[in-house]
């Protein structure tokens, strides 16, 4: 209450919550057996519309509590980094901030799983060994961690999340396979929008980009898929059922997915600290081009394969007519329909 009156809901709309929240009860039943009934003096009622909400706003003031450490936060999910060009510095730096979190923790009355707490270290080439504690408890490190849906590792490969997706996507293909005698194409396909595409899509305009070398087996199972549904050959040409089902090839999936970044960039509808990395040109000479984004420098091709840089490229490369579609939903429908034409004439969307 304390928390909601200092974000200014206060007067009659702070006395509503207040009694949403009070002269609340819990119990506990095992095998039948159920304990007195208790007053929660703490926490939101559990399965409630406004639950969420009342929490996000309780732990929102984590942010502010080390000037140090980003922070990430999603649902009851935090993530907390700090970069620098000495390990030493690094992890003292860190060590001391964790402290400041963890008596935040405590005031707040929250606990922190440490069975479920690990750390990262990214670029570590001298594998060196580094050790984080809290509260005199060390936090365990590991090579990889799976994060909101996506497998990070600490080379920033994508290697990781590639095959998962890869064993996700098989296993998908299996459903296909055994069902394809049952379903016409029309039916298999939308099990392929269902089981499949999501897996593709999610968050591919990051991980995507990887080394073709990498992602090159998700395509041959994507064309393995397009066989599948339309119940021909294994070893028939897949670029005539791209054409047929309207289904776009993983690798132009991944530009597809970044133009759309770009459309919102371009449209300026990001939140600052991601609007800040896309910088205009002057386009007001024809010489240059309309909507003209900087395209930023990069030594290594990692950074090259980044969005900053890559989707610049791409979008740079647009017509005007597309640039100017009214809505993402206009502007994605003739992505698709260029990159669909191409296969069909044999010409290259992206150069």
């Amino acid at each position: 209450m304390q928390k909601l009156y200092q974000y200014g809901i206060r007067g009659v709309a702070h006395q509503w919550v207040r009694s949403y929240l009070d002269n609340r009860k819990q119990y506990v039943q095992i095998n039948g057996i159920t304990s007195e009934l208790r007053n929660i003096a703490y926490g939101v009622p559990q399965g409630s519309v406004l639950g969420p909400k009342l929490f996000n706003l309780y732990i929102n003031d984590l942010v502010n509590v080390s000037d140090k450490l980003g922070s990430v936060l999603f649902a009851d999910d935090t993530t907390l980094f700090y970069s620098g060009s000495d390990i030493n510095e690094v992890t003292h730096v860190i060590n001391i901030e964790l402290i400041k979190v963890k008596n935040w923790f405590d005031v707040n009355k929250l606990t922190l799983n440490l069975k479920k707490t690990n750390f990262i270290l990214f670029n570590d080439k001298e594998n060196i060994d580094v050790i984080l504690e809290i509260d005199n408890m060390e936090i365990q490190r590991v090579k990889e961690i799976k994060f909101l849906g996506v497998m990070i590792d600490e080379a920033l490969s994508w290697k990781s999340h590639i095959g998962y997706i890869k064993g996700k996507v098989a296993k998908a293909i299996a459903v296909l396979y055994s069902v394809k005698f049952l379903l016409n194409s029309e039916g298999l396909l939308l099990l392929y929008n269902a089981l499949i595409l999501p897996y593709l899509n999610y968050c591919v305009e990051i991980w995507g980009t990887a080394y073709r070398t990498y992602t090159q087996p998700l395509f041959v199972l994507q064309k393995r898929a397009m066989r599948i549904i339309d119940n021909t050959h294994s070893t028939a040409p897949s670029n005539p059922l791209f054409i047929k089902y309207k289904v776009i090839k993983f690798h132009d999936l991944v530009n597809w997915r970044i133009l759309h970044i770009m459309y919102k960039a371009n449209k300026g509808t990001y939140p600052k600290n991601i609007q800040h990395i896309f910088e205009k040109r002057d386009s007001s000479y024809s010489l240059k081009g309309f909507e003209i984004f900087k395209k930023p420098r990069f030594r290594t091709r990692m950074k090259e394969m980044s969005i900053s840089v890559n989707g610049v490229k791409l979008w740079n490369c647009l017509d005007r007519e597309w640039k100017e579609s009214r809505t993402l939903k206009v502007f994605s429908l003739h992505i698709q329909s260029r990159v669909l034409s191409g296969y069909d004439n044999g010409q290259l969307m992206w150069t």
